[in-house]
């Protein structure tokens, strides 16, 4: 399979000025408005590509989904005539699909670089669910320095901070939309909701111990995780995690089922499902849970009533608990120094920020419940 990497981000303009198909070395410029159909797949996305109302192409591709530039691996199938077009357009008119994204692209062509700027529609009317900017770039020409100085300037000049980095596929984006629309819609029609907490944070920050005080002494409801990682013998008594096989959560995830969810390396995801916190909200209780790093600025897009934390702690006190485990080696140490680093500058993402290297649990959970 070829491969590229790809890395986007939410835009309220989508303008490309002159300096950035400069900067890209940006040769052509096209424009479309597609429809991308997907299938059901249990390891890869699969869809077909409509170009201006004609099949295009078929698509196969995996990729994470990290809010980072991230590696894809695809295949794809070009229709150049109107016997293959009829065929692939009748398979996909006969099967059950995951969804539609319609929108209108503006592609700028490089070399080596692709910068797609798109305005994604809802179902068949031109109004817009959002808008995002798209860069690929491919691995097989310009060294890897100079692309990724080029993606580096570009996210500079349109001011794109960490936390609005996309990391998810479009596909995700507009089936979450529709769960969100839809279950706000159902809770609106109550009469009493419960709160919804959502706290995120690096390793040794202090989740496990504030999600403790939360649940046991002040008595939230927790709201469990899907996970595809492997159980522990201590999970038997957090009971923090639906253990769910790779095909089930890559389903759910492209249905739209999770409020948020990651891929991390070594096959392991985390995802919230929406039914975990939606129907204890809607019978008053209030409700608290964790979230995939970094995840908070996207979240709270989808659910604005939601209380958004984050923890994070001075980064030799995170080492020093990390060593106390006994647990990890030190490029694991490394590897949650790094994301705890990532994470200050995650800040104003979240509607409250606790450095739990100064304030104990206590007063955090305190802080919580207050806000």
């Amino acid at each position: 399979m070829a491969r590229n990497q790809e890395i986007k981000f939410l835009s309220e303009s989508l303008l490309v000025p002159d300096e950035i198909v400069v900067l890209g070395r940006f040769v052509d410029e096209k424009s479309y408005f597609q429809q991308d159909i997907y299938a059901f797949s249990e390891t890869h996305f699969f869809k077909l590509r409509i170009n201006d109302g004609v099949p295009a192409k078929l698509l196969k591709y995996r990729r994470l989904t990290s809010p980072v530039l991230r590696e894809s691996s695809y295949e794809t199938h070009e229709l150049p005539d109107e016997s293959s077009q009829k065929a692939a357009l009748y398979i996909f008119e006969n099967i059950t699909i995951a969804g539609v994204v319609r929108k209108k692209r503006q592609q700028f062509v490089a070399e080596d670089m692709l910068l797609n700027v798109d305005s994604v529609y809802r179902d068949e009317g031109q109004s817009v669910l959002y808008r995002v900017i798209e860069i690929e770039r491919f691995q097989d020409q310009t060294s890897a320095d100079v692309r990724d100085e080029a993606v580096e300037e570009i996210i500079k000049f349109f001011r794109v901070k960490p936390y609005e980095l996309l990391p998810y596929s479009n596909i995700h984006m507009v089936n979450m939309i529709r769960r969100s629309e839809y279950f706000r819609s159902e809770l609106s029609k109550r009469t009493h909701v419960g709160r919804l907490i959502l706290i995120d944070g690096g390793s040794a920050t202090g989740k496990s111990t504030i999600k403790s005080l939360l649940t046991d002494k002040y008595k939230l409801r927790y709201a469990p995780r899907d996970t595809t990682r492997a159980s522990r013998p201590d999970d038997l008594l957090t009971r923090d995690y639906n253990f769910v096989s790779r095909a089930e959560f890559n389903l759910r995830a492209l249905m739209g089922d999770y409020i948020e969810f990651r891929d991390f390396l070594f096959d392991m995801s985390y995802g919230l499902p929406w039914l975990e916190f939606v129907g204890p909200l809607s019978r008053g209780e209030d409700v608290m849970a964790l979230i995939n790093l970094g995840n908070g600025y996207f979240t709270k897009r989808l659910f604005p009533e939601a209380t958004l934390v984050l923890l994070f702690a001075d980064l030799e006190i995170i080492r020093a608990r990390l060593e106390s485990r006994g647990t990890m080696t030190e490029e694991q140490i490394e590897e949650r120094l790094e994301n705890n680093r990532l994470a200050r500058t995650y800040l104003d993402a979240y509607d409250l920020a606790i450095n739990t290297s100064e304030v104990g649990p206590e007063e955090a959970a305190e802080r919580i419940l207050r806000r």
